[in-house]
């Protein structure tokens, strides 16, 4: 996006008591199912409720998990038809889209500890748990920071979206076709980076089928997420100027796991 918009952006969260009531709404809020207050500590959107409630919920929308993964409506705002004033239409939009700005700048922030984390600690815990060698991690190295550049572009298509006028419905649908396809393809790899990664610490030694499963998965996932968000960025710099075509037509990349350029080694075997 242009500068100009940035900028106007910018200037439009600078009001401290914004910024104060957005930052309470992005780290803490109510268990839709047992209503108690709950603070986010991953960085995916996927929460889970702590016992004895084992609630499963999407931490933007709030609605029910399971089924979750077609969501291309938590992304999208819907205008009000009914006869309001302006102002607090547009005070509703406004918190909508600065909700999911400071959200998945949290996010983001978190995936940048993660990847430190990761680079100072956990490479070598996981070499050592799964007897690999450090490049036989460099898919997770590469995932996490595919995922610090996707949020960092998803953060910043919110304020795109603020701007993008009603009027412009062709426009709007096809935006928020692309934004909802990346950041569901976002979930997924954020959601199964942190927990595959947790799973092969926890191993009890060297798991040959739990490795290659998470192997498998997550570059494929990583290069599935990369697409989307390719196509998203071309279309927000050709202007969403192919708005003739239906959501449904548009070219999204279809999930394959390509193999790496360089044989990867097996775990060993426990010689003793």
């Amino acid at each position: 996006m242009g500068c100009d918009v940035i900028a106007k952006w910018n200037e439009k969260i600078a009001d401290p008591e914004t910024r104060t009531m957005l930052r309470i709404m992005s780290c803490s809020k109510p268990c839709p199912n047992y209503k108690r207050p709950i603070e986010k500590n991953t960085g995916c959107m996927h929460m889970t409720c702590r016992p004895p409630c084992n609630y499963e919920f999407c931490w933007i929308c709030l609605q029910k998990w399971s089924g979750h993964q077609n969501y291309y409506n938590c992304n999208r705002y819907s205008e009000v038809k009914v006869s309001r004033e302006r102002s607090k239409e547009s005070a509703k939009k406004y918190f909508h889209c600065c909700d999911r700005w400071e959200a998945h700048g949290l996010s983001r922030q978190k995936a940048v500890k993660n990847l430190e984390k990761l680079k100072s600690e956990e490479i070598m815990k996981l070499c050592y748990n799964q007897q690999l060698i450090s490049s036989e991690v460099d898919f997770v190295v590469e995932a996490w920071r595919q995922i610090i550049e996707c949020r960092q572009i998803l953060r910043w298509t919110y304020a795109y979206r603020y701007f993008l006028s009603e009027k412009e419905s062709g426009k709007v649908e096809l935006f928020e076709f692309l934004q909802g396809a990346a950041e569901s393809s976002l979930e997924r790899l954020h959601s199964c980076t942190e927990r595959g990664v947790g799973e092969l610490l926890i191993a009890d030694g060297p798991s040959l089928e739990l490795f290659d499963e998470f192997w498998k998965k997550l570059i494929g996932l990583t290069g599935v997420t990369r697409n989307y968000f390719e196509n998203l960025v071309k279309a927000l710099q050709n202007g969403l100027s192919d708005v003739e075509s239906k959501p449904a037509s548009v070219s999204v990349p279809r999930m394959k796991y390509d193999q790496p350029k360089k044989a990867r080694r097996r775990p060993r075997k426990d010689s003793s």
